[in-house]
């Protein structure tokens, strides 16, 4: 940004905290910024094919202010999607009558479904993602990301002012596990881009993650005849197996479906969650 102070100019380069696109209002959430994205660039959906319900639960559920940026370097819709959603770990699914969802994979809400033993049909644990094998011990997220890091300060520029604008991002927020660091050889962290404007949200991001991975979450697929046409990606729901540790039923998100109307079955991928 060029400009001068009463006629004079400036000896080095001037930044500014901006706020972008606010018609018809301004939006600073993650559900928000991408609804906008995909409404107002790319694909252009209109409401209905965009789930209402599921970016209403998912503003909600992943608060905090963000922010994202992008110059005059082209980039496709869905990455700038999934861009965005990585700063918190969101999802992005198709939906059932191809409407578009946006769903939190360690979500905190009531359960919508409840599957007993009886129902089920067919039932196996599958491996987790490498990326949590074996746990991390630690979640970093980081915060207030600074899209133009500078090398040209003036020496007048204080240390905590000097290491933001010359630094890609602020913090990370981390939030360590005791329990996953005991019990655990290899010692990693799991980081998340953050483009939260707050550290608290961040950290309080990162909190949820690592409660997350503390309890120990599984991941299984299973077969019903049940809730036919109904079940989408997000979905919160209660499971109950006798076997695999799910004799006491265990709280689930559906990360993934699929579904054979002639034959009435719906197969279901469930990662747990935690209780309470």
């Amino acid at each position: 940004m060029a400009c001068g102070v009463n006629g004079a100019s400036l000896d080095g380069p001037v930044t500014a905290d901006m706020r972008g696109d606010a018609a018809p209002l301004f939006v600073s959430s993650t559900a928000g910024i991408v609804r906008r994205l995909v409404q107002s660039l790319g694909p252009a959906l209109g409401d209905a094919e965009i789930a209402g319900d599921a970016f209403a639960f998912a503003d909600v559920d992943l608060p905090g202010e963000v922010g994202w940026y992008r110059g005059a370097a082209e980039i496709a819709a869905a990455d700038a999607a999934t861009e965005i959603m990585a700063g918190a770990g969101a999802v992005l699914a198709g939906g059932r009558g191809g409407q578009l969802r946006l769903f939190d994979p360690i979500a905190e809400a009531p359960a919508q479904f409840d599957i007993p033993a009886a129902w089920i049909i067919a039932l196996q644990p599958l491996p987790l993602p490498a990326t949590l094998r074996p746990p991390p011990r630690a979640v970093a997220v980081a915060w207030r990301r600074n899209w133009f890091p500078l090398s040209d300060l003036a020496g007048s520029v204080a240390g905590a002012d000097r290491a933001q604008l010359a630094g890609q991002a602020s913090g990370p927020a981390r939030a360590e596990s005791a329990i996953v660091t005991a019990r655990v050889a290899q010692q990693r962290d799991m980081r998340l881009p953050g483009l939260y404007w707050a550290e608290a949200d961040a950290l309080a991001r990162a909190q949820r993650w690592r409660r997350w991975i503390e309890v120990g979450p599984r991941l299984y697929e299973l077969a019903t005849d049940r809730y036919l046409g109904a079940i989408e990606c997000g979905d919160i729901g209660r499971v109950t197996y006798p076997a695999y540790g799910l004799e006491a039923g265990v709280l689930c998100v559906v990360v993934g479906w699929r579904e054979a109307l002639a034959g009435r079955r719906l197969s279901l991928t469930i990662a747990t969650l935690p209780e309470g």
